[in-house]
């Protein structure tokens, strides 16, 4: 990878909002005004916080890549599109940059031995999040009943409550709450989730993707929009004891375990919260 120097901003600690303004392309002030807006919402002091800017790049369509860490940036080998690379000297400093098209854009080119800790990767295909309209339920449903197989694979069983649900129970659900669709560029849905809140708690069901395309952040991305529906609430949801892909990326957003229940033999729920 090439280096060329890139710095919008006379602020010399600035590498999150500094990475985030090439990858969006938005305007220097307009990302910092976001960024800092989304760790009050997350309640931290700053934006340098790895939980804030990977909630801000879902945001906008950058999710992470696996089996990047633990080698040098001059080991990486990307190609072409845009990455943001999240790199320690492994002495206590970390630093974001972005790669665009194998081309290294910072302040200064002294980036190159520093040790990877996770690489994130501009979608590009064109994902859009709605609010569902009444007419598109049916279509959410068969989503859920293709999307939920996976979790039926894990008992050996098809008699799991997502795939009996009803398009009248789910149309219950829209009236109660707030469904949320995930569409490509062809209007196809490829994902769905669900909340509605009650007495300052937002219980937040059925966060769905298309198994064809699972390992994107896309999910990750439905999530975080979903919470966005309700600034500031405590958040509750629930996934099953065999769903341990569920329970990290849960727990990577924020939710911590507060309690486990049995449904029968087979079937035990974990509980969390943020």
């Amino acid at each position: 990878m090439r280096f060329e120097h890139y710095n919008p901003s006379d602020e010399s600690r600035s590498c999150v909002v500094r990475t985030m303004t090439k990858l969006t392309g938005k305007e220097y002030s307009v990302v910092k005004a976001e960024l800092t807006e989304l760790a009050k919402q997350a309640g931290c002091d700053t934006y340098n916080n790895e939980t804030v800017f990977e909630r801000y790049m879902a945001e906008q369509g950058i999710y992470k890549l696996e089996g990047c860490g633990g080698m040098t940036v001059d080991e990486l080998e990307l190609g072409g599109g845009a990455y943001c690379v999240y790199s320690t000297n492994r002495d206590g400093f970390y630093h974001l940059f972005p790669v665009v098209d194998s081309v290294i854009y910072d302040r200064r080119d002294d980036s190159r031995g520093l040790w990877v800790i996770n690489v994130y990767k501009k979608e590009e295909g064109c994902f859009t999040i709605k609010r569902a309209e009444r007419g598109g339920l049916e279509e959410i449903l068969q989503l859920q009943y293709l999307a939920y197989q996976s979790e039926a694979d894990l008992f050996g069983s098809r008699d799991i409550p997502p795939l009996k649900q009803t398009l009248q129970e789910v149309e219950e659900e829209f009236d109660s709450g707030i469904i949320l669709k995930m569409s490509d560029e062809n209007n196809v849905i490829i994902g769905s989730v669900r909340a509605r809140e009650r007495e300052g708690t937002v219980y937040i069901g059925k966060l769905m993707v298309r198994p064809d395309h699972r390992g994107r952040g896309l999910g990750t991305r439905l999530l975080t929009e979903i919470e966005g529906c309700f600034p500031g609430k405590r958040y509750e949801l629930f996934t099953s004891t065999r769903s341990k892909d569920n329970i990290r990326l849960y727990e990577r957003l924020g939710y911590t375990i507060f309690d486990q229940k049995s449904v029968t033999d087979e079937l035990q729920f974990v509980y969390m919260e943020k």
